[in-house]
């Protein structure tokens, strides 16, 4: 979910993100059993994605919601967010909340 420079320093975009969770849930639908995920913020620690961990969030719950229109592989997604992560980036899990409650498409 990365590319490497040439001295092997990780850089990720929203589109490498997005193939990766696609790929993932593909790969969960096939080989998985049906369990419960968990999934921590990809892509925002040495991946240097330049998205908030908030979008991030959103991006990994549209992203399940989506896929799991075609197929259903999990009954619950559960996004995990460091909690130094949260304070030190300032991470309101309430907004977090209310997009997922109001704005995510199912």
């Amino acid at each position: 979910m990365s590319e490497l420079n040439a001295q092997g320093t990780a850089k990720s975009t929203p589109k490498i993100i997005d193939a990766a969770l696609e790929g993932l849930w593909e790969y969960i639908a096939t080989q998985g059993e049906f369990g419960d995920i968990a999934i921590a913020l990809v892509g925002t620690g040495r991946g240097r994605v330049a998205l908030s961990r908030k979008k991030i969030a959103e991006r990994i719950a549209q992203s399940f919601a989506d896929a799991s229109r075609e197929k259903v592989f999990s009954n619950k997604l559960t996004i995990v967010i460091y909690p130094g992560d949260a304070e030190r980036f300032a991470v309101n899990l309430f907004e977090i909340r209310d997009y997922l409650s109001q704005s995510l498409h199912i």
